[in-house]
């Protein structure tokens, strides 16, 4: 004997496909490198930015970002070089230290 079908508000829906394995992180092809020199354009335009940029750089490669992308983006806020080291953007926050533990 079949068991009912629930239907209707809240039933939930289930699909007969079969199911394929996927890879936790998407594996995805980078572009080539651009050539030496424009990539030491690329490292001195990153690193006159300051700490903060940097790290923001090495953050969004650590999750995946295509290096040589984030590189040109980077490089395009050159011209708000100034605005951002007026406003602090160049320097990461200071650490704080929490002083306690379990009693």
């Amino acid at each position: 004997m079949k068991k009912p079908r629930r239907t209707g508000r809240g039933a939930a829906r289930v699909s007969r496909k079969k199911f394929t394995h996927s890879s936790p992180t998407p594996t995805r092809q980078s572009r080539q490198p651009p050539p030496e020199l424009r990539l030491r354009r690329l490292a001195a335009e990153l690193h006159s930015f300051g700490e903060r940029p940097l790290f923001e750089f090495l953050l969004e490669l650590s999750r995946g970002a295509d290096p040589w992308e984030r590189l040109e983006a980077y490089a395009r806020l050159a011209p708000l070089r100034e605005f951002i080291v007026a406003n602090g953007g160049d320097k990461l926050p200071p650490l704080r230290i929490i002083e306690g533990g379990a009693r």
